[in-house]
This record gives C-alpha cells, sequence and structure tokens, in this order.
C-alpha cells in the first residue's frame, strides 16, 4: 500500500475514522467499520502499519 494513500486516515486518526464509519454504518451496513479499522483504533495502530490485504 502506498503510503501517500494512508497519510490522511493516519494524520486523523483511527478512532476518529471508525467513530465517522460508526456514524454511517448506523444508516448503512456497507460503511460499518471493518474488523481491521477496530483494532487499529483499540491499538492506536496506523494504516501505513498494516499488511496490504488488511
Amino acid at each position: 500500500m502506498s503510503e501517500a494513500v494512508s497519510f490522511t486516515p493516519d494524520e486523523v486518526g483511527a478512532r476518529a475514522v471508525m467513530t465517522t464509519m460508526e456514524r454511517l454504518g448506523a444508516g448503512d451496513d456497507r460503511f460499518a467499520p471493518a474488523e481491521t479499522l477496530k483494532r487499529l483504533a483499540a491499538d492506536s495502530g496506523r494504516f501505513t502499519e498494516v499488511p496490504a490485504g488488511g
């Protein structure tokens, strides 16, 4: 995965991204947060550290 693709989510933080996805997912299950995002948010992880393929 290119670091450029993940730069903005890493700046915002996984918790903030997950909060937005949870809000969107409340109205549409297609936007519910993925397990990888939940792990990143719980561990304060960075998107650039996720191996390609999640």
